[in-house]
């Protein structure tokens, strides 16, 4: 598990694991639930090019930890290959997606699309 997630209010925290957080050069991530679009597992995502790393780290194949850009989206990903990547479709924040490596992917995508 790359990330844990958690509810406070109407925020919800990303937070990457120990290690991740030194890679992908960030600690905690608050997203208003107004901000957030929706949520979907989409496990061919892996196979995708993501774009410019800005900062972060690829591992090609492996992981992938970090700020990409592909054109002028922005995305925040810390997902290992093997993990169910959940993507969060985002508005109005600095990124505009984030794709993240969570236990019971599809449990939080249902909770988070629920929520909205």
């Amino acid at each position: 598990m790359s990330n844990s997630i958690s509810f406070d209010g109407n925020m919800m925290i990303v937070e990457p694991s120990s290690v991740d957080k030194f890679f992908s050069f960030t600690n905690k991530l608050t997203i208003p639930f107004n901000n957030i679009v929706g949520a979907t597992v989409d496990k061919g995502i892996i196979n995708t090019f993501k774009g410019v790393k800005r900062p972060g780290l690829s591992i090609s194949g492996h992981k992938w930890c970090g700020v990409f850009q592909l054109d002028n989206h922005k995305s925040f990903w810390n997902v290992t290959n093997g993990e169910t990547p959940l993507v969060i479709t985002l508005k109005n924040e600095k990124y505009d997606s984030l794709i993240l490596g969570v236990n019971n992917a599809k449990t939080f995508e249902s909770l988070i699309n629920n929520l909205l």
